[in-house]
């Protein structure tokens, strides 16, 4: 059940142009982001889309903080993360755009 939340949720993010791989273990997924890319901006609009993600940045102890998104994927059906990264699709473009940059 989680490996196909997980499978969902990364080929949700693929399609959106997010560089993103499948964690070999665990229940969460980090999509990293580049340093200039504010992490909490899309924290409160992915939500309102569907997609439950945290800020990396806001993890970090210390002065060195990784930009990204931490997403949960254990619990939830593989549907959800289909759905969720459809609804949220713009969002996360707008994310990978930024990436590239």
């Amino acid at each position: 059940k989680a490996r196909a939340a997980r499978d969902a949720l990364v080929a949700g993010l693929r399609a959106a142009g997010l560089a993103v791989e499948p964690p070999d273990q665990g229940l969460h997924l980090v999509v990293p982001l580049p340093d200039a890319v504010d992490d909490t901006a899309p924290i409160a609009p992915l939500a309102a889309a569907g997609l439950g993600a945290r800020a990396l940045s806001t993890t970090a102890v210390g002065p060195a903080r990784r930009r990204g998104l931490v997403v949960g994927f254990s619990g939830w059906p593989a549907e959800d993360f289909t759905t969720a990264t459809r609804n949220a699709a713009p969002i996360l473009a707008a994310l990978a755009e930024a990436a590239r940059r």
